[in-house]
């Protein structure tokens, strides 16, 4: 933007330009928080990109979450009372 200034326009025709431009990333910026209504926040690509190709995996596949999660649950519950058994000996 400062070559433009100086280069081969004239700030009459740059400022307004300018604003443009940083009015277009404040939109892009806000409707970027608004889709996922959440800071923004440090993770590793490879965590983001695995878990966005698992949902469309699952989604292809007609996958049942509810009877993942219930499974989840029963193993975990399985988990603890074998723990109990455990430290009763």
């Amino acid at each position: 933007m400062a070559s433009a200034i100086y280069g081969f326009s004239s700030w009459d025709v740059v400022e307004p330009t300018t604003f443009l431009v940083s009015s277009f990333w404040l939109m892009t910026g806000s409707a970027f928080y608004i889709k996922n209504k959440s800071d923004f926040s440090y993770e590793s690509g490879f965590g983001f990109f695995y878990e966005r190709e698992l949902d469309k995996q699952i989604s292809r596949a007609n996958f049942d979450l509810q009877k993942k999660e219930f499974l989840e649950n029963y193993i975990g519950e399985l988990e603890s009372y074998l723990n109990v058994l455990k430290n009763q000996n």
